[in-house]
């Protein structure tokens, strides 16, 4: 993942299309470098195209660990295929997924 898609302002980073286990491992890395400090986060999700569990886990994992340090994460703009994969797991709540985002999935 391209460093600059790291805003320092807003603290938002775009999610990639593919968010499956073929590319999480080194978002892994991004977020949980970001998620280590108290500062509030936001995860971009409008462009993700492709989620699995492993995406899903890991998002679940960098809002965990945002929590464990004081730091908040909001994953924004979720399309509908992300709503729907999250829903079928039961993580929309865990996720902090709205229920408009869910109405549109």
């Amino acid at each position: 993942m391209d460093p600059q898609q790291l805003g320092t302002a807003d603290r938002t980073i775009v999610l990639p299309m593919d968010l499956t286990i073929e590319c999480v491992t080194a978002l892994r890395l991004l977020l949980l470098e970001a998620t280590a400090s108290p500062v509030p986060l936001q995860l971009d999700a409008a462009a993700v195209d492709q989620c699995d569990t492993a995406g899903l886990q890991l998002l679940l994992a960098a809002r965990r660990h945002a929590h464990a340090h004081g730091g908040m994460l909001a994953v924004i703009h979720a399309p509908p295929q992300l709503t729907a994969a999250a829903g079928h797991l039961g993580l929309v709540d865990a996720l902090g997924l709205t229920a408009s985002e869910c109405l549109d999935a």
